[in-house]
């Protein structure tokens, strides 16, 4: 003989129309979703300066290795170090626009900033596809 059923309790089948997905959780207020996208934006920040430092080291040995060593002065080995000139201006300018702010309001003349343009246009063609 099955006990009797407690009827505050649900079946399994009872919830097969149940979906899990549009329960909403408020468990954070306000003030701390802010601090946490803060801290998610830093923590990009950090992430692509630890890239750009390792990428930074990397290349500069291997160019030193390249420079060092004539055997190594192939056309191959010179192009894999000229994408890394042109990845230190990407660097220098991916700095750059960091320090400008969230206005991108640039402060500086005319001059340097048809040579900031041209320096993007030049070596981030990515970038200006992209926009």
């Amino acid at each position: 003989m099955l006990p009797a059923q407690d009827p505050r309790t649900r079946s399994m089948s009872d919830l097969s129309g149940f979906n899990v997905s549009l329960i909403s959780f408020n468990l954070h207020s306000a003030e701390s979703v802010q601090e946490q996208e803060k801290m998610s934006g830093l923590v990009w920040i950090l992430l692509f300066s630890i890239l750009i430092g390792l990428s930074l080291i990397t290349n500069s040995l291997y160019i030193v290795a390249v420079a060092a060593n004539p055997r190594k002065r192939t056309v191959p080995h010179i192009l894999v170090c000229l994408f890394f000139l042109v990845n230190l201006v990407d660097y220098g300018l991916l700095i750059f626009e960091f320090t400008l702010g969230l206005s991108h309001q640039y402060p500086y003349s005319e001059s340097s900033c048809h040579l900031y343009e041209y320096l993007l246009e030049a070596c981030c063609p990515s970038v200006v596809a992209i926009a």
